[in-house]
């Protein structure tokens, strides 16, 4: 379906690649801290303007359907095969560069490095909710402040600039946002379950602000990554839900009381509906 065409290389792109060949061939591990520093910072910079560079091309590529050079239906289907993105990554391509092609300033602040990947995705994104012609009047707005915020910073500005200039789209999006709300509890082989999901903004606010609550400040002693400590408490969590029921549900443990008092290198000491579990934490489950 999709044509293989041999690499051909345009002047500009070939002294590209030339120059990404000399980086690749120069010793780094000599080099001092501070030199590395400033050579990731431009590595970053130039890739940011790659980015750019390939928003623009794509554009004019999605703008002639070029993707029916290769038989491909739709220029994210294109990218899937012949750039090798994910399904998500290549609809985001598309989606960027569109939208670039109707924002000036952005455009050219992301070709000169002066803003990253992230903060054009940000805007691009305000401009699909708002819509490009209202975005331009406010574009330089966003531009200036990409400049200078980190992109989880200029997000909180696009949703305020969003909520100021087309009130409606947003609303709309937030009850699209919790018609997708969703949470996944799947076994694993090993016995381990593996939690998803999906929650609006305000579920997750709620959610983490009783987590936040119930982990407290971390203390010298602990030994507990973030992501178990979180885990903890959203099982302190459950726990102290089904305590405050007035039926107050339970568990179900299966075993012997015998085996339910023994050690924790008992085998089997009880049963509950994820499998068996070991001595110890069968108690704490009663207890619980």
């Amino acid at each position: 379906m999709f044509a293989t065409v041999a690499e051909d290389f345009p002047t500009a792109l070939a002294e590209l690649h030339h120059c990404i060949d000399r980086c690749a061939a120069e010793g780094v591990a000599e080099l001092p801290d501070a030199a590395l520093a400033e050579d990731l910072v431009e590595l970053r910079r130039a890739e940011d303007r790659l980015e750019a560079e390939f928003a623009r091309r794509l554009a004019v590529f999605d703008r002639r359907k070029g993707c029916r050079l290769d038989g491909a239906i739709t220029t994210a289907n294109w990218l899937r095969h012949r750039c090798k993105f994910s399904t998500t990554a290549a609809a985001e391509r598309v989606a960027m560069a569109r939208h670039l092609a109707e924002l000036p300033e952005t455009a050219h602040a992301f070709a000169q490095g002066e803003i990253g990947y992230d903060h054009a995705r940000v805007i691009t994104r305000a401009a699909e909710s708002i819509g490009d012609n209202a975005m331009r009047d406010a574009e330089h707005i966003l531009v200036e402040a990409a400049r200078q915020l980190h992109p989880q910073q200029l997000q909180v500005a696009a949703d305020h600039l969003r909520h100021y200039l087309a009130p409606a789209n947003v609303l709309e999006e937030a009850k699209d946002e919790h018609e997708r709300r969703a949470i996944y509890i799947s076994p694993l082989m090993d016995g381990i379950f593996r939690i998803d999901g999906h929650l609006d903004r305000e579920g997750a606010a709620c959610l983490q602000t009783a987590l936040e609550a119930l982990l407290g400040p971390r203390t010298a002693d602990e030994t507990r990554t973030p992501a178990q400590r979180r885990a903890d408490a959203l099982v302190e969590l459950a726990r102290q839900g089904m305590a405050a029921t007035g039926g107050r549900p339970h568990v179900p443990v299966i075993g012997r009381s015998t085996a339910l008092r023994r050690s924790a290198s008992a085998p089997g000491a009880g049963r509950i509906p994820g499998g068996p579990v070991p001595g110890a934490p069968t108690p704490r489950i009663c207890a619980g």
